[in-house]
C-alpha cells in the first residue's frame, strides 16, 4: 500500500514540478527584460545621454548600450516592435531612452509554448514599462 502511495505522489509530482519550472524560466525572462528596461532609463538619465536597449528576439538575447549579451530562455519566443531607424542591424531592434526619461517606444512580447505570454509595452512620453497579458489563460 505504501509503495502505491509513494508511485501515486511521485507520478503527480513530476507534471507539477515541470510547470514549476516553466514558470520560474518564463518570470525569469520577464524580470530579466524589465530590469533591462529600467536599466536603460536609469543609465540615459543618470549620464545625460540616450541610452539603448538593442535585441536580437531571433537569438534570444539582449544588452544595453555596448555591453555584453544577455541571453534569454530557449523555450520561449521572444518578437519587437521597435523605431527601425534606430535598430543597429538587420534582425535586431531597439529602444532608445533619452535623459529627459522618455523614450522611442516599442514593445517586447514574450510568448510560452502554450501561446500565453506578456507584452511589454514601452511608453514613448514618459520611458514607462507596462505589462499586458497575451493570449492563453496563464501569463
Amino acid at each position: 500500500m505504501a509503495l502505491a502511495i509513494a508511485g501515486l505522489l511521485v507520478g503527480l509530482a513530476a507534471p507539477i514540478t515541470a510547470r514549476l519550472y516553466d514558470s520560474m524560466i518564463y518570470r525569469s525572462a520577464v524580470s530579466d527584460l524589465v530590469s533591462g528596461l529600467a536599466a536603460a532609463r536609469y543609465k540615459a538619465i543618470q549620464s545625460g545621454s540616450p541610452v539603448d536597449l538593442v535585441m536580437e528576439p531571433d537569438a534570444r538575447r539582449f544588452r544595453l548600450a555596448q555591453q555584453e549579451w544577455k541571453s534569454l530562455p530557449e523555450a520561449l519566443r521572444f518578437s519587437m516592435v521597435a523605431a527601425q531607424e534606430l535598430s543597429p542591424e538587420t534582425g535586431q531592434g531597439a529602444i532608445r531612452f533619452y535623459p529627459d526619461g522618455s523614450a522611442s517606444g516599442g514593445s517586447i512580447e514574450i510568448l510560452r509554448p502554450t501561446g500565453a505570454g506578456v507584452a511589454l509595452e514601452v511608453d514613448w512620453l514618459m520611458g514607462s514599462v507596462a505589462q499586458q497579458p497575451l493570449g492563453g489563460s496563464n501569463p
